[in-house]
């Protein structure tokens, strides 16, 4: 799938001509996506009015390109368990993606519906039990007792629902293609990076154990596609809207002015631009050893 512009203000995107897209506009009309098929003599192209529609006819037609022909005959009648199927295989399309989010899951409904005290197995400092309660030890007892997962742990503890979804939501759209593009390893390679990176700070910074969420990491992935964006412009894994990658920049701007903290929201800043500034580093990383190879 390539990019095609023309003369008029629309969205679009190459589709191969052998491929039927009869059954696939009729999936887009039930899902109320306004488009029409152009061909001419560049190729044959799907045309939509904005770029929003745009990124969910690409999710659309990944699913679809994953299905059997009688999950798209499900899928076109509305038929749920034909999802389940585009479920498992983007699982081995994306593992990367897909272990992050499961542990993800695992832990934090664990935590919030089951039993908090996970905290105690995945904090970045060890608790111990005294008169006064729960205290942490100093995060150099993580490294003299070998229990070093605790470093990156915390990403995978969310304390509420909504701080849950959020950055499942941001992580799993931005991981996706990056893992697509530079695999798997690349992607466990940036976890650990970023993730280990933000909890490290956030610590330093406030000395305190007790946060956690993948927020660090959603904010290196926004900072990994920025520059990503500017070195490799060609490259559709990173044509991410600018308005979006902005907007999480102004989150960012003002959650660090401590407006939250008047409201009794305590987020972890420093998590957040350690993972910003890690994931343009990295980023930036690939773009010099890409322009050493070219040059």
């Amino acid at each position: 799938m390539n990019n095609h512009n023309n003369d008029e203000a629309v969205y679009s995107f190459q589709v191969e001509e052998q491929v039927d897209l009869a059954a696939f506009c009729q999936l887009l009309w039930k899902h109320q996506l306004r488009h029409r098929v152009v061909t001419n003599e560049a190729g044959r192209f799907l045309m939509v009015a904005t770029s929003a529609h745009m990124i969910k006819v690409k999710a659309l037609y990944q699913d679809w390109s994953l299905m059997s022909e009688v999950e798209r005959t499900l899928a076109v009648a509305g038929e749920r368990s034909a999802w389940i199927g585009i479920l498992r295989a983007k699982s081995r399309i994306y593992p990367v993606t897909a272990l992050v989010t499961s542990i993800t899951l695992l832990v934090s409904t664990t935590m919030l519906l089951i039993n908090p005290s996970v905290i105690v197995w995945l904090s970045i400092a060890l608790p111990v039990e005294t008169d006064v309660g729960l205290v942490f030890e100093p995060i150099s007892q993580t490294f003299t007792s070998l229990q070093v997962w605790r470093l990156l742990t915390p990403v995978f503890m969310h304390f509420s629902a909504l701080h849950l979804v959020f950055n499942l939501v941001i992580v799993i759209y931005f991981l996706r293609p990056l893992e697509a593009r530079l695999g798997s390893g690349y992607a466990l390679l940036f976890l650990l990076v970023i993730g280990i990176c933000s909890n490290l700070v956030q610590y330093y910074f406030t000395s305190s154990a007790l946060f956690g969420g993948l927020s660090g990491i959603a904010y290196g992935l926004v900072g990994f596609v920025i520059i990503m964006q500017r070195a490799f412009p060609g490259q559709s894994e990173w044509a991410v809207n600018r308005g979006f990658l902005m907007a999480m920049l102004g989150f960012l701007l003002l959650y660090s002015t401590g407006v939250t903290e008047v409201f009794d929201l305590y987020i972890a800043n420093a998590a957040h631009w350690a993972g910003l500034v890690s994931g343009m580093l990295m980023a930036g990383a690939l773009a010099l050893k890409a322009q050493n190879k070219s040059g």
